[in-house]
Formats: structure tokens, sequence, C-alpha cells
């Protein structure tokens, strides 16, 4: 049994609609948990979710994740920076940029932290 998280946001919306499909047929939760091969708890929760607010509440949804830390167009004037020159244009000892490099120009020109990872 699963619970989904493996799955793409895609793939998870189809399986809730198909599910909302069976809910509506009062199809039992165990039995759509079974034949989805996922776990009964969040088939529970998509049934849930679809009793409060039918099946828009089962759409994927989107997945903001960390807000830039620079804008669009310091982005784009960083990458000029980096593309048109070397390292050493700006006082580093190395020829060829690395992510470390890439970090301390990003926070010298617009002061902001950057971790190679």
């Amino acid at each position: 049994m699963k619970d989904g998280r493996a799955l793409s946001h895609e793939a998870l919306e189809e399986l809730r609609l198909r599910a909302a499909d069976l809910f509506e047929r009062d199809v039992p939760v165990e039995r759509i948990a079974a034949g989805m091969g996922m776990r009964r708890s969040t088939v529970f929760g998509w049934k849930k979710a679809w009793k409060a607010e039918g099946r828009e509440a089962l759409a994927a949804k989107v997945v903001p994740g960390r807000p830039p830390t620079i804008s669009p167009e310091q982005l784009e004037m960083f990458a000029l920076l980096v593309r048109d020159h070397t390292p050493a244009d700006y006082g580093f000892d190395e020829a060829l940029w690395t992510r470390e490099l890439i970090g301390a120009l990003l926070e010298q020109r617009f002061g902001v932290a950057f971790t190679p990872q």
C-alpha cells in the first residue's frame, strides 16, 4: 500500500478524480483503496475533501516552492555578468566559474547569501 507521495501531481489528481467517480456511486472506501493500491487513510482523506468541497478539492494544487531571493531583473543582469566575463574580471584568482565563485559574486553584487549545494 502507498499514500501517493511517490506519484506525480498529475497522476495523483487522476486517481483522486477516479475515486470521486466511485464516491458518487457509493463504492466503499476500502474497496477503492484496495483497487488503487492506496492506503485507506489516504482515500478517506480524499473523500472528506470531496464531501466538503466537491471535485475541485481533488484537483492538483500548484506547489510554489521557495520564493526567489533576487528579482528576475537582477538574475538577468547577473547572467550577463557571468556569461560575458571571467572570474579574473572581478578580482578572483581562478580562470573558470565555480559554484563557490558564483556565490561570492552574488553576495558581492546583490548582498545575497548563496550556498553551493
